[in-house]
């Protein structure tokens, strides 16, 4: 399938525009009704996701019980020393699809969790 050059959607069908962008899939004649520009509206915020482990492991001897607030406490500082503020933690599960030979022998797909933080700034 082939994909729009401008923002990675999936173009399926036969379709004049992209349904992610509304850009003219190449080939097809621009219709006045859509964005005029090849370019996409400018978005208020950009964005930068960090992805973060979801577990901390600390010795217990130098457990305290505030490991996960000071990890994301030295992130959000860093980030903002950049010029971005926290926005949210968003939790995403990948599932893994075993290769043709780990199948043979019996493997599974697998869940692996992450976590992303998001952090944004106004788009100047």
């Amino acid at each position: 399938m082939p994909f729009c050059s401008s923002c990675g959607t999936e173009i399926t069908g036969e379709v004049k525009f992209c349904t992610g962008c509304g850009l003219p899939v190449s080939g097809a004649t621009p219709d006045p009704d859509v964005r005029s520009s090849s370019q996409p509206a400018k978005s208020e915020y950009l964005y930068r996701m960090v992805q973060v482990p979801p577990t901390i492991s600390v010795r217990a001897r130098e457990e305290r019980g505030n490991e996960a607030a000071t990890y994301l406490q030295t992130l959000a500082d860093q980030q903002a020393a950049q010029g971005w503020d926290f926005y949210r933690v968003d939790r995403i599960g990948v599932i893994t699809q075993p290769g043709c030979l780990a199948s043979l022998f019996g493997a599974r797909q697998y869940l692996i969790e992450y976590f992303v933080v998001t952090f944004r700034r106004r788009n100047m």
